[in-house]
């Protein structure tokens, strides 16, 4: 006996993996997990904040080098990722990685045997979502994600 299909299912396929590839999946707003391979487009930043700054005793005018001291300080990685000439449905697709709770850097470890697959949590940087209409429906896309804060000494 036949089996009868139910839904008609479109399915993309990439036909090679673009230089610097970088996949993001993400947990949509439906329940169900969403993805995205960038490529090509990508521009790495450290954003630094000082953690505790304080102002020293001054006893020695002369051999004074300046006023504050640093007590410790952060650094996130963040990365700028970009993909060019998006039909508007991938581009609705992609957005919904504003809302998800959860968003995951897929990484694939081919050197070893079996394949090792690593998941980073990483953030969807606030204002950093931005959308370019190149016209007849086609837009470039730029998003930033921020990677885990790691542990830095503190004096």
């Amino acid at each position: 006996m036949a089996e009868r299909i139910s839904e008609i299912k479109t399915i993309d396929i990439e036909r090679c993996i673009p230089p610097n590839p970088v996949y993001l999946r993400w947990l949509n707003t439906l329940g169900g997990w969403t993805s995205w391979l960038f490529g090509t487009r990508q521009i790495v930043t450290y954003d630094v904040d000082g953690k505790e700054l304080f102002t020293k005793n001054i006893t020695e005018l002369e051999n004074m080098n300046g006023l504050d001291e640093w007590v410790g300080k952060e650094a996130e990685k963040v990365l700028k990722l970009g993909y060019e000439n998006l039909p508007t449905n991938k581009v609705e697709l992609i957005k919904g990685i504003l809302y998800s709770p959860k968003v995951y850097q897929v990484e694939w470890d081919t050197t070893v045997n079996p394949p090792l697959i690593k998941r980073t949590v990483v953030r969807v940087k606030p204002g950093s979502f931005s959308i370019i209409d190149t016209g007849d429906n086609r837009h470039d896309l730029e998003i930033q994600i921020i990677y885990p804060r790691l542990f830095i000494q503190q004096q």
